[in-house]
């Protein structure tokens, strides 16, 4: 089995992290990967995946949303073994070192002298890069400006009598649940991204086998939040176990729960935001919601969503022209012995 995800994100308080909920108690065994761009600790990580995948093996994949075809990070829960990258934005040292944690430095396997004759274009291309992402963020803080604007007036015409038949439905879950002695496993993460490639979703597959799934059809500003805190609230007094997937703009917010152990996931359908999965629906929209918001505001916030997309973009395409400058330096043979070191290390073989 395969579960994908992400454990940061681009959002307009800039890049976010849940690299710290990656890795549950039960993991052993972590490799932290240092090494710049073009070291090849996407590709490491995925050679490592496909040959779990291979073997009949769950993992879990955690891609990167400034490049959602590249990895951040995988888990391999039968191994209690994980590999992560572990360099800037989301940078991790050892807590446990080498008892847990251990380095693996694939800088190693650079020419040094081929990066030091292309210092300055290096540089250049690392500012630019910067740049990109601030003017990224700043599009992304305005579109949060623009989304509480959107709140606002979605409030004055929103009711508490949906977002209190919608609790009373969903706290049904819970209903043959006694409060437990025995708190339940929690993980915080992305199931949501906004990446150069414009908004990505894997929720689809996360849910694929779960039995019971209620939709809750919301927009900001009409109780969605309330909802899930009296939820997840719930699921802590009752000792379920659960994994809280937060939305990718405001990541405070929550976007999914899903309640393993349950069979349960209860996922939010809200502009632009959206999802292909089927479900119950539980509908929170007021019945003035498509006259009442100024079509503006609609617009405005997904003219800067794209805005900032259309950064990240550019970010992805300097970064791309940084990585090839990395490339050219590296020891393919020096890297492909790192891949077979792990893999043995991890699977015995």
């Amino acid at each position: 089995m395969v579960r994908k995800m992400f454990a940061g994100g681009n959002s307009a308080r800039g890049f976010y992290s849940f690299f710290d909920q990656m890795f549950s108690d039960n993991i052993e065994q972590i490799f932290l990967l240092k090494g710049g761009p073009g070291t090849g600790k996407s590709h490491l990580m995925k050679n490592l995946a496909e040959y779990a995948s291979k073997q009949g093996y769950p993992v879990e994949l955690f891609y990167c949303a400034s490049d959602p075809d590249s990895l951040d990070g995988i888990v391999l829960p039968e191994q209690r073994a994980g590999v992560v990258d572990a360099t800037a934005p989301h940078v991790q040292d050892p807590v446990l070192p080498g008892c847990r944690e251990e380095i693996v430095n694939l800088g190693d396997n650079w020419d040094r002298d081929v990066l030091v004759d292309a210092k300055g274009e290096i540089a250049a291309l690392t500012r630019a890069n910067k740049q990109a992402y601030g003017r990224a963020y700043r599009y992304l803080r305005a579109a949060e400006e623009i989304e509480e604007l959107w709140a606002a007036v979605n409030a004055q015409s929103a009711g508490e009598q949906g977002t209190e038949k919608a609790l009373d439905i969903l706290l049904e879950t819970f209903g043959s649940i006694k409060p437990g002695s025995r708190r339940g496993k929690e993980r915080h993460a992305f199931a949501t991204a906004i990446t150069p490639q414009g908004i990505v979703s894997h929720i689809d597959e996360l849910v694929t086998d779960y039995s019971q799934r209620w939709i809750i059809r919301c927009a900001p500003g009409t109780g969605a939040q309330e909802v899930f805190s009296a939820l997840v609230s719930a699921a802590r007094l009752s000792g379920v176990s659960m994994e809280i997937f937060h939305r990718p703009l405001l990541p405070h917010q929550i976007e999914h729960v899903l309640f393993p152990d349950l069979g349960v996931a209860v996922l939010s359908r809200v502009e632009p935001f959206d999802l292909l999965a089927t479900g119950t629906e539980i509908d929170l929209l007021p019945d003035q919601h498509k006259t009442e918001v100024p079509r503006r505001v609609k617009d405005l916030y997904g003219e800067l969503l794209e805005s900032g997309i259309a950064e990240l973009k550019e970010a992805k395409r300097i970064h791309d022209d940084l990585e090839a400058l990395y490339i050219q330096a590296l020891d393919f043979a020096r890297s492909n012995l790192v891949y077979e070191t792990l893999r043995s290390r991890i699977f015995g073989s």
